[in-house]
């Protein structure tokens, strides 16, 4: 049997053409291989159990961080390295009129930039990602599911992570 104190994980068999005498030394060999299993077994569903336990953390930490910016009034984007929206909150969503499922992961210019203005528009996010803040603050169209042009005055924040890294 494969058991770790009182718990059987699994039993190993082995199975042999004749039948011998019982061997001290083997059965004891492979109670030792048994209790190494066992013993990696559970190392394995204790890591197992603290993922999750993260998971459900980081989960919870997201959900409420968005419950905070869905109540904020102004329209909240978060893109990634290589522009791909990582998050938009309510207002966001409402003013693109799309579900954030129709957001998260695309390209942002693609998405929402009106076709003439993305080379410029991309032209800033390349200053802001060189760490360039100054490249942050002006005003620019987006254009909704429907079509519809509308006027956004944005403030870019570079975030960065623990080495100094724009990201």
């Amino acid at each position: 049997p494969i058991t770790l104190a009182e718990d059987c994980a699994g039993v190993i068999e082995f199975f042999s053409s004749d039948i011998g005498e019982p061997d001290a030394q083997i059965a004891a060999m492979f109670a030792t291989v048994a209790g190494q299993l066992a013993q990696y077994l559970e190392r394995r569903r204790l890591q197992a159990d603290e993922s999750r336990r993260v998971e459900q953390m980081l989960r919870a930490e997201r959900d409420r961080a968005q419950r905070y910016l869905d109540v904020a009034g102004t329209m909240i984007v978060v893109l990634d390295a290589e522009a791909r929206v990582l998050l938009l909150n309510r207002k966001g969503c409402a003013v693109l009129g799309r579900d954030e499922r129709d957001v998260l992961g695309h390209d942002w210019f693609e998405l929402a930039v009106p076709k003439h203005e993305r080379d410029a528009a991309r032209a800033v996010f390349a200053q802001l990602m060189a760490g360039d803040e100054s490249a942050g603050g002006n005003e620019n169209a987006v254009v909704t599911l429907d079509g519809q042009r509308r006027t956004i005055a944005w403030h870019s924040t570079i975030l960065r992570d623990a080495d100094g890294t724009v990201v």
